[in-house]
């Protein structure tokens, strides 16, 4: 998957599975000290609702959009 195809997923509700085989399912979004810090909307965190991850692009092995 593409970056901008993963970007593309942020509100959506995602099923993330990390480089270590982590799994997190929640809705997708940019972590806001980031995007406010930098003033634009490519961060270079994630995070998942619900959840305290924050991770980067490079660490998602694979994600899947889930259907509600």
């Amino acid at each position: 998957m593409k970056k901008a195809d993963f970007m593309a997923l942020v509100g959506k509700n995602v099923e993330v599975i990390l480089f270590d085989g982590e799994k997190i399912t929640g809705k997708l979004f940019y972590v806001d000290e980031f995007s406010a810090k930098y003033s634009y909307r490519t961060p270079g965190y994630f995070g998942i609702e619900g959840s305290s991850w924050a991770f980067r692009f490079s660490h998602v092995a694979k994600v899947k959009e889930i259907k509600r």
